[in-house]
């Protein structure tokens, strides 16, 4: 009916807002963080004349405000080192295992990998299929050196069968095609491509059908924004999304940026497949309020350069949020994007 519909309406958008407004506010010691804004927030204290010492970093003498800015800063600095050895201790000790359990590892990373775990966690986490869970990387410590060994000694049999030929026993056709692959694989990923093939085949289906998915989203959560987009300014998603499934927005954030939101995508199901289109629409519905003042000249270079070349980790996690909020609503509901 019309009254669950605005209701459901009601819940999602409230959920979405409470993710952007307070993701970055609070993170895993809320009652440090608390205390810490109380004590920003409070009226400044009577400084004693005797403590108005010039501090050489504070700006003017005896600044409580700079004095409380400084310990507010400290204590936050310290809550996040100890959230980060925790987590760094949570993942030595799951690697250390004799058999590494991979539904707890997915759950871990989900939130972000160390970087001196990462290579052995995304062998780990990059699954040959979602029906086929064994990764790239054997869960059991003493099978990883043998198959390391052998897959070394099928990509030298692999070299001496089709890289070690005289061109003299090639044709031109031959030397055409191998040309082409010596570009191309040093860029490509077997194991990775295997839920997204059909996004390089003829006409590109799978990148025409994660568009189309993402446009139907944000039609279906943000209105006001697809119809200033589409129907006022006549805006086509594809002129701008596309290149963000495309290049699963590597022209749009910075090198740890994207290695962060990969962390997260090798932890769901066809994460670069499905995942990514709900971060694509939270980034977009991220930025609807600016974009909704926009025409369209101007709209579309905002599109074509998000400014969040410079964005950290500590904005791409409300993003992830968001994201997941949007796959919780729609993932199992697709009836709710018609």
């Amino acid at each position: 009916s019309s009254s669950a519909e605005s209701e459901s309406d009601d819940v999602l958008s409230r959920s979405l807002d409470s993710v952007h407004g307070t993701t970055t506010k609070r993170g895993k010691h809320p009652q440090q963080e608390q205390a810490l804004e109380q004590e920003l927030q409070a009226p400044p204290a009577p400084v004693p004349s005797h403590t108005h010492a010039h501090h050489p970093n504070s700006g003017s003498k005896g600044s409580p405000l700079a004095s409380a800015t400084a310990s507010a800063t400290t204590a936050a600095s310290t809550s996040r080192n100890a959230s980060g050895n925790l987590r760094y201790m949570h993942f030595e000790r799951l690697l250390e295992k004799e058999v590494v359990d991979l539904d707890q590892l997915r759950k871990l990373s989900w939130g972000g990998v160390p970087t001196e775990h990462r290579p052995t966690v995304w062998r780990l986490l990059l699954v040959r299929s979602p029906l086929h869970r064994q990764g790239y990387m054997p869960s059991k410590q003493d099978r990883r050196a043998a198959m390391l060994e052998r897959k070394r000694q099928e990509y030298l049999e692999l070299l001496q069968q089709y890289y070690y030929i005289a061109d003299t026993d090639r044709g031109a056709r031959e030397q055409t095609t191998l040309r082409q692959i010596l570009v191309d694989i040093p860029r490509t990923n077997a194991d990775l491509l295997d839920d997204i093939q059909d996004h390089y085949t003829f006409a590109q289906p799978g990148l025409q059908r994660m568009v189309q998915r993402m446009e139907e989203l944000v039609h279906r959560c943000d209105a006001d924004l697809f119809e200033h987009i589409v129907e006022r300014e006549n805006v086509q998603f594809v002129q701008f999304a596309f290149r963000w499934m495309n290049c699963l927005l590597m022209r749009e954030l910075p090198l740890d940026g994207i290695v962060r939101i990969w962390d997260t995508y090798l932890c769901e199901d066809s994460g670069f497949e499905s995942f990514h289109v709900y971060v694509c629409s939270a980034i977009l519905m991220t930025f609807g309020e600016t974009l909704k003042t926009l025409e369209f000249q101007d709209l579309v270079l905002f599109l074509q350069s998000l400014p969040t070349k410079d964005w950290v980790e500590n904005e791409i996690e409300p993003l992830l949020s968001r994201a997941f909020i949007l796959q919780t609503y729609f993932a199992d509901s697709p009836s709710h994007l018609s």
